[in-house]
């Protein structure tokens, strides 16, 4: 049996593709690259710090579908909406504990990312 929050996530990632005409969204491609970014000079301690402030922060009930709610972190600089903050913690929880299962699959988002990371650093 599913919890709630199982639930709500699944209902998230169902809408997230469908709006997406279910393939992968550059919007959210686009996130993941700056997570890559952000990310690829930090230690595995500070992702992990970073990635857990994200995941406190959506337990309590971001919208992710709503572009102008945004958040601030203690642990990084900005504001974030709940589909940046989604995409950075899936990344994060990718390089610390890629077991994990963050709620939501960014991976084929994450997978059109990695080119155009590789594109800018040439």
């Amino acid at each position: 049996m599913r919890t709630l929050v199982e639930q709500l996530s699944r209902m998230a990632q169902v809408t997230m593709r469908e709006r997406g005409g279910g393939k992968a969204r550059m919007d959210i491609a686009i996130y993941c690259l700056a997570a890559l970014e952000a990310f690829e000079t930090l230690s595995a301690e500070d992702v992990r710090k970073i990635t857990l402030e994200m995941g406190l922060l959506g337990r309590s009930g971001r919208d992710i579908d709503d572009p102008a709610q945004k958040s601030r972190l203690r642990s990084m600089p900005g504001d974030f909406s709940g589909f940046q903050l989604a995409a950075y913690m899936f990344v994060g929880l990718r390089k610390i504990a890629p077991d994990t299962d963050p709620g939501i699959d960014f991976t084929d988002e994450c997978r059109r990312a990695a080119p155009m990371r590789d594109a800018t650093r040439a």
